[in-house]
């Protein structure tokens, strides 16, 4: 009956008292990175990445506007291409910017000036009356961008970030 040959693992001993909890607690402690401190998250970068989304949206609903008038007018098919694909792609680089921006990422930010900066320049050339208005949120996307510029992070080579 007393077989010996057969020993059990050894069994942890605790003290009643919690001398060994110092230990145990070390060992079941959920992991926390080294940089908990939080930082305050600034809204100018969320509220630039909104500012594009939603003028690329009326970019592409005002330029389906204007490529159905222009069907229906008759004008050549060539400038009714022409002008969707430049608008789709501003509202292609409007919408990736607004991506990056609500990343934080710097790359979005140098998108953002560069298509709205592009896209003013293009409103101004023929000074008409609406070009105020539409130069509006375009300056404030700007603005925004860098007024918050110190808050985008750069490219990080790690995979998945």
């Amino acid at each position: 009956m007393n077989d010996y040959s057969f020993t059990s693992a050894p069994q942890l001993k605790r003290d009643p008292l919690g001398a060994n909890s110092g230990l145990l607690q070390a060992l079941t402690a959920p992991y926390v990175p080294a940089q908990t401190a939080s930082r305050p998250k600034r809204w100018g970068p969320i509220a630039a990445a909104v500012l594009c989304w939603v003028w690329g949206a009326l970019v592409a609903v005002v330029s389906v506007d204007n490529v159905l008038d222009a069907v229906r007018a008759g004008r050549p098919p060539s400038y009714t291409w022409k002008h969707g694909l430049v608008a789709g792609a501003f509202v292609a680089l409007y919408w990736i910017a607004g991506y990056g921006l609500a990343r934080r990422k710097k790359v979005g930010g140098v998108l953002a000036i560069a298509v709205s900066a592009v896209f003013i320049g293009l409103v101004m050339i023929p000074p008409e009356a609406g070009a105020i208005l539409v130069a509006v949120p375009n300056v404030a996307i700007l603005a925004l961008v860098l007024i918050n510029w110190r808050h985008l992070e750069r490219p990080s080579d790690d995979v998945g970030a």
